[in-house]
């Protein structure tokens, strides 16, 4: 009895915790609670050509973790070929102080974003984009209208899902990539918004100096492919890493089953 009263305080302080702000975002018609970490953050930089030429103009705060040009308009079917994203790049930045640090006000960023916790203690970024589905190919106009009302950028739909719509943030948007996919989603005009959240990008879930070279395992688009076309390791292994009970085997090709190395095996 006083376990079982020890976990329903522990649900109830968990749902406090990540239900006192309002950071959250939807997903399938159900909130999702985050709560902010400004140990990093996450910034849309334009004319910026280098992880160096970044780390130059950044006060000694903060640190380049990651750094990388945006390609986003090259995977999908582009609204605009004339997209700004093109000229683009991105970048995660991370500092020791993180109750006193704040970014360089520096020209060259024109959108930043703070990272999150969710529930499970995982470390989320957000970047500058966030996916809209349309109820039916005509509400391309009513989300056209929407995007320009709030400084939102529509980059193009997907290729394999055409309902499916991203669009992109700077810092003369009406809010961050959080905020706008919640404000979409709650306009009630379209069957799902949600934000572009890093997660994988920032820590793979292997302790592998090659993984993300791996597309087969983890395809952001790496090598010019299309996102997402991998096997999940990440998500499948949040399921189960295997058991020892379990025993699986390919076969690829014809077995002779009389062959002296199978038949203690048989």
């Amino acid at each position: 009895m006083k376990k079982t009263a020890i976990i329903i305080l522990f649900i109830i302080s968990t749902l406090f915790v990540y239900g006192q702000n309002e950071f959250y975002y939807w997903y399938k018609e159900e909130k999702v609670y985050l709560k902010e970490n400004n140990a990093r953050r996450f910034v849309l930089l334009k004319n910026i050509e280098s992880e160096n030429i970044l780390s130059q103009r950044l006060d000694t705060t903060w640190h380049v973790e990651k750094f990388k040009k945006e390609n986003t308009v090259i995977k999908l079917n582009a609204y605009d070929e004339n997209s700004i994203q093109q000229n683009l790049s991105w970048a995660i930045l991370k500092t020791a102080n993180k109750y006193e640090a704040t970014i360089t006000d520096l020209e060259d960023i024109i959108y930043d974003a703070p990272f999150f916790k969710n529930s499970k203690n995982q470390v989320v970024g957000l970047s500058h984009l966030f996916y809209v589905k349309l109820k039916n190919k005509e509400d391309l106009k009513i989300l056209e209208e929407l995007s320009l009302k709030h400084n939102v950028e529509i980059i193009g739909n997907d290729k394999f899902m055409p309902l499916w719509y991203i669009l992109s943030c700077t810092n003369r948007s009406t809010g961050n990539a959080l905020t706008m996919a919640n404000l979409f989603y709650e306009a009630d005009l379209f069957n799902a918004s949600e934000p572009d959240l890093i997660v994988e990008d920032v820590f793979p879930c292997v302790n592998d100096t090659y993984f993300n070279n791996q597309w087969n395992l983890d395809n952001t688009g790496q090598y010019g492919g299309d996102p997402g076309i991998d096997i999940n390791l990440c998500d499948a292994w949040e399921l189960t890493m295997g058991s020892d009970n379990v025993i699986v085997a390919v076969i690829d090709h014809g077995i002779e089953m009389d062959h002296p190395d199978l038949l203690d095996n048989q």
